[in-house]
């Protein structure tokens, strides 16, 4: 699999033809960059802000990927002292695996 375009990533509100023709209010954009990564489309039930917080979050995504990636290496020691529980890092590491396109 190839690596996912790097961040960081932005969002900013679409223009008429995205929001109007392709019902996409915001996209989401490697920062500094014009190139878009993604068109966000409304949600149905929560309209327009729904899909502004959904922006953001997708935006956010690579970031937060570079977080868990940090913290892996001391998932074995957290678990040891108590600091983190099996859950944590079992959702953590499936996150990780996820985001790379892995099972």
């Amino acid at each position: 699999m190839n690596a996912h375009t790097p961040g960081p990533w932005d969002h900013y509100p679409t223009g008429p033809r995205m929001r109007d023709m392709y019902q996409q209010p915001f996209c989401i954009t490697q920062r500094w960059l014009p190139n878009m990564i993604a068109g966000i489309f409304g949600d149905g039930r929560g309209g327009l802000d729904a899909a502004k917080v959904n922006a953001a979050l997708i935006a956010a995504a690579p970031d937060m990927l570079a977080a868990l990636r940090a913290l892996s290496p001391g998932f074995g020691a957290g678990l040891q002292s108590g600091l983190y529980k099996q859950t944590m890092v079992t959702d953590a590491l499936a996150a990780i695996a996820r985001a790379e396109g892995r099972p």
